[in-house]
């Protein structure tokens, strides 16, 4: 590729959990500089033909498993600070149930 035009088209398929950050991208771009080219053009389409998976967050159906899977998809606190998080979303829970009855 040294000294050479090169154009690169990166094709993903739709959906969230495929999407390439920006610090990816940039990435991306860095190890083909590498190689030394003239002129470098990078292109990220979104092909909707390829099979996009359901995010993690629409198939989850309990309101303990909504937050497991937004964490499993942007990267988990630590296990005990979700143990905390669900144990207070629980507290809100029984409150707001407690406030419906009376």
């Amino acid at each position: 590729m040294k000294d050479s035009r090169v154009k690169v088209v990166v094709t993903v398929p739709n959906g969230p959990s495929r999407l390439l950050s920006r610090e990816q991208q940039e990435d991306l771009r860095e190890k083909l500089l590498g190689a030394n080219p003239a002129e470098l053009k990078v292109k990220i389409e979104h092909n909707a033909d390829l099979p996009a998976e359901p995010a993690p967050i629409a198939s989850a159906r309990s309101a303990e498993e909504k937050p497991r899977a937004y964490w499993t998809m942007k990267g988990s606190p630590p296990a005990d600070h979700q143990e905390r998080l669900l144990a207070k979303r629980a507290e809100v829970k029984e409150a707001v149930l407690s406030c419906q009855e009376s």
